[in-house]
């Protein structure tokens, strides 16, 4: 997806949602810049973003073991 889809996408999915809460991981080749931005981007849709490292992203298919791993969170 490109970045200037991402406001609309985001305020499809969480148009009904009570919660608006992002997970973001990124692999290696992901620059610093690029994951910024879509964070900032992130931010004018939802009310938190959590940026799930490499280090905590060992079991992402479950959601409380997700909500319970270390993350970044950031809010607006």
């Amino acid at each position: 997806m490109q970045l200037a889809q991402l406001p609309g996408e985001l305020e499809r999915i969480f148009r009904t949602r009570y919660e608006r809460i992002v997970m973001v991981s990124a692999d290696a080749s992901t620059s610093m810049a690029d994951l910024a931005g879509m964070i900032d981007v992130a931010l004018t849709q939802v009310d938190r973003v959590a940026w799930v490292t490499p280090a905590s992203d060992t079991s992402c298919n479950v959601l409380p073991s997700v909500a319970a791993r270390p993350a970044a969170i950031l809010r607006k």
